[in-house]
């Protein structure tokens, strides 16, 4: 599951939290930044809001990827088929 937010001592920043609960327990990721923020939700899929940091994406060139509106302010990326 993603989740979007904001800290309550930070509310000039976005965060975008990642809970994978299909790995036998609770795995959750969270990355906050001011305006672009690129998490990583599973092996080789990222959720951006923003532009995609490739640098948080393992250097993955962009055009290797699809991008896939998951609501009007966050981005799935996952590799081409």
């Amino acid at each position: 599951m993603i989740y979007i937010g904001r800290q309550p001592d930070q509310p000039d920043e976005a965060c975008l939290a990642v809970v994978q609960t299909n790995t036998g327990g609770n795995e959750t990721t969270v990355q906050c930044e001011a305006a672009d923020v690129t998490v990583q939700a599973s092996e080789d899929t990222w959720a951006v809001i923003g532009q995609p940091d490739s640098a948080k994406m393992n250097n993955i060139v962009l055009t290797q990827v699809d991008a896939r509106q998951l609501s009007p302010s966050v981005t799935a990326y996952v590799p081409r088929d």
